[in-house]
């Protein structure tokens, strides 16, 4: 796994998620180097993350406004792939699907998008009483890599849930195809298409300690 055979693997997922009907929206991915030795295979114009509180709608719309994100599936939920390498080792990475907090028919999007609207221009058209009714509470779901941070209670490899203290242990850092067989055999079932089902899977080395295989943990042979 190189950063340049990362960048390839997001322009080909966002390549069949727009030709598909599945995304609305895309940025274009790059490889940044910020500093000497570190290699970031991310979107253009990615910047670190908000200090706006984990799981907020505030924190949603700040990632819409700022274009910080791969992808904006066909509801409105983003998808966010970074990995950063030091040298040629993987040392970080944020796999991120957010959910839309807001339930949007596709029709509407189709409308808003007929008229050179965005999504932020959807969301503020909203009245207090369509705010409310529109509302979903859905956590994102966040597989983060942190190699340089690792103990015994904060896992190399970890899933954050409804909060940025849980930090559930994974077996390892995730490749490209185990996020994607994740979310879309998850919570999109109905468009689990074929090219998704057979997205390769690399494995990456295990990171887990025996300590943290002790507690639950996720797992995949």
């Amino acid at each position: 796994m190189t950063p340049d055979h990362i960048r390839t693997e997001i322009d080909r997922l966002i390549a069949e998620l727009l030709s598909t009907g599945l995304a609305m929206d895309s940025n274009p991915s790059t490889v940044a180097s910020p500093e000497r030795n570190l290699r970031i295979a991310t979107w253009v114009r990615y910047r670190p993350t908000t200090e706006l509180a984990f799981t907020t709608v505030e924190e949603y719309r700040w990632f819409v406004e700022n274009r910080q994100y791969n992808l904006i599936l066909f509801d409105g939920s983003l998808l966010q792939i970074t990995y950063k390498f030091r040298r040629r080792e993987l040392v970080e990475h944020r796999l991120c699907y957010y959910p839309c907090p807001f339930h949007l028919d596709r029709e509407e999007w189709e409308m808003y998008q007929e008229m050179g609207l965005g999504l932020l221009d959807l969301l503020e058209d909203f009245s207090l009483e369509e705010f409310q009714g529109h509302l979903r509470l859905r956590s994102p779901i966040r597989f983060d890599f942190d190699l340089q941070r690792a103990g015994e209670n904060h896992p190399a490899s970890h899933l954050h849930l409804g909060q940025q203290h849980c930090r559930i242990p994974v077996f390892a850092p995730l490749s490209i195809g185990h996020f994607i067989r994740f979310v879309f055999g998850n919570f999109y079932p109905d468009q689990w298409a074929d090219f998704l089902h057979k997205w390769p899977c690399e494995r990456l080395g295990r990171t887990i300690t025996a300590g943290q295989g002790r507690r639950l943990h996720l797992n995949c042979t």
